[in-house]
């Protein structure tokens, strides 16, 4: 598989991240990125994870706070 765009800038960010915010995101790509969730550190160490989206996600059960609600973007 191809490596996203930016990628060693995404895998640096999540190195040094306190938190991760998802927004409006199923989540699903998980399985093929589990670097950017730091899911080779032990549990406390990993990003605090805050999910906002109105569809059930993967890591509904580990996030710190998950909002069931619409997200949209404005220009």
């Amino acid at each position: 598989m191809s490596c996203p765009y930016n990628w060693e800038e995404a895998r640096s960010a999540a190195e040094s991240a306190d938190m991760i915010l998802c927004l409006g995101t199923s989540l699903k790509i998980l399985k093929q990125y589990p670097c950017l969730w730091c899911m080779d550190r032990p549990k406390r160490k990993r990003p605090k994870i805050y999910i906002v989206n109105l569809q059930w996600t993967p890591k509904d059960d580990t996030a710190e706070l998950k909002i069931s609600g619409e997200v949209k973007m404005v220009a």
